[in-house]
């Protein structure tokens, strides 16, 4: 658990604001709070990159702090001459680079060994940045306004990764100051801190960890993460889950079983996938 006891933060309007308020670990957690807190500054508190002049931090995290990470929109990848092969070969090893590459190429966006990140739409960088951060750092994440400038359908692959990182109990906590976040991206814990400097926390109800796509079918696929790429851009995927090395559990909208079903055989049939078995749920 992440406690602020008696935190003080002094506001870009000069107000000093206490923060009492937990997180609980591991969770996806959401804090919305008031544009006049700095946000980086929050950010850092909570990752124990700097400690507050006056209150105290407490976490049970061991590790230390440079193996969390922390993303921010105006640190998005970005450089005029770099190739995008380039820099994340760099810091991923390629099958964690060319998984990026098939994302992008399954919306629309073609990403080859010769394309240059200032040619990439804002959207598609703030992703990968996002992306990125996932597969260097572990245990704890804090992300500044991860869902601004992504569209519906990268919310949803953000939502998807942001689940698969909670499975293997690790804690992601998103600081927006925009309450439509609320509808926007899943998770289980929020934290709201108004511009008078109240606070209300508590667990977001309809979340059920369990279940975390209420009514969806779920199929359990042996295959390669390549093909659940190239899947999951077909209408009615809502997310997927990965068991163990290769196999993967698809969370399907009800309405498109029947053309789930469909492509599922065909990929049998081509070998691409080794198993396939409806999991039903007690």
């Amino acid at each position: 658990m992440i406690i602020f006891d008696k935190v003080l933060i002094k506001g870009y309007d000069g107000k000093i604001y206490e923060l009492n308020f937990h997180i609980p670990t591991p969770s996806i957690t959401l804090i919305i709070a008031p544009s006049m807190i700095d946000q980086e500054e929050l950010a850092k508190y909570i990752l124990k990159y700097k400690e507050p002049s006056s209150g105290r931090v407490i976490h049970d995290f061991k590790t230390s702090g440079r193996n969390y990470g922390l993303y921010l929109p105006e640190y998005v990848l970005s450089s005029e001459n770099i190739k995008v092969y380039e820099i994340l070969t760099k810091i991923l090893n390629k099958d964690d680079f060319y998984y990026i590459v098939r994302l992008c190429k399954n919306i629309g966006i073609d990403v080859d060994h010769d394309t240059l990140l200032s040619e990439l739409p804002l959207s598609i960088r703030a992703l990968i940045t996002m992306l990125t951060i996932f597969k260097l750092c572990n245990e704890l994440y804090v992300l500044i306004e991860p869902f601004y400038s992504l569209d519906a359908t990268l919310i949803s692959i953000l939502n998807t990764e942001i689940f698969n990182k909670r499975l293997k109990r690790e804690t992601i906590i998103m600081l927006t100051t925009n309450k439509a976040a609320i509808d926007l991206m899943d998770f289980e814990y929020v934290v709201i801190i108004d511009r008078e400097g109240k606070i209300v926390e508590g667990e977001k109800k309809k979340l059920k960890q369990k279940e975390p796509w209420g009514t969806c079918h779920i199929y359990e696929l042996m295959t390669s993460k390549e093909l659940i790429g190239k899947i999951m851009f077909e209408p009615g995927f809502r997310g997927f889950m990965e068991i163990e090395k290769n196999i993967y559990w698809i969370f399907i909208d009800p309405k498109y079983t029947p053309h789930y079903v469909s492509i599922l055989r065909k990929y049998t049939r081509e070998r691409l996938i080794k198993r396939i078995k409806r999991i039903e749920k007690k």
